[in-house]
């Protein structure tokens, strides 16, 4: 699980700063704290993508930190570093004149971290849902690792269909993308 949450903060840096050039001294890199977007209006798709695109990390965060410290500390531990890693990246895309930082993805993208936590517990092997879970996994998919990343590389794809924009990860825009580095 941690391996997984590493791996998914990177990717969701890597889609949240894309590309990564045309770095900027920004005026007032905080400015976007509290401002609402232009016309006033949020994006409802924007919204869900944000809280689905952190839910991921949320849950995995969770599942690593329950066995040190409790499933209650662990929603809250995985909801802080949620909001951490999307503060940092909103804060860095002041940065870039082709991101647009905003106070709405701050607060979706820590409830989504949130809502992912909340699932954890929820998902363990002793509880209810988690045995369901364990009988339909066994009688309907292969048992190993290579299903397990199987499931996450299809779970990955469907998230990857709400936001179509997100750069895929072709050997092309990756060095295009960190060529300016």
């Amino acid at each position: 699980w941690l391996v997984a949450a590493l791996l998914y903060a990177l990717l969701i840096a890597y889609g949240s700063l894309f590309p990564l050039s045309g770095w900027t001294d920004s005026v007032d890199p905080c400015a976007w704290l509290g401002a609402l977007p232009a016309g006033n209006r949020l994006s409802r798709p924007d919204l869900i993508v944000n809280l689905l695109a952190y839910m991921p990390l949320g849950l995995s965060l969770a599942m690593v930190l329950r066995h040190s410290m409790g499933s209650a500390i662990a929603v809250l531990a995985a909801t802080l570093i949620g909001f951490a890693l999307s503060l940092g990246i909103e804060y860095t895309q002041a940065y870039l004149p082709s991101r647009v930082p905003a106070t709405s993805d701050l607060i979706t993208n820590s409830l989504g971290s949130m809502i992912g936590a909340l699932v954890a517990p929820l998902l363990v092997s002793y509880s209810p849902a988690g045995r369901v879970l364990l009988r339909w996994r066994s009688k309907w998919i292969e048992p190993g690792r290579v299903a397990d990343v199987g499931l996450i590389a299809v779970m990955l794809w469907a998230l990857s269909q709400l936001s179509p924009l997100v750069p895929s990860f072709d050997i092309g825009n990756l060095r295009q993308g960190v060529a300016p580095m």
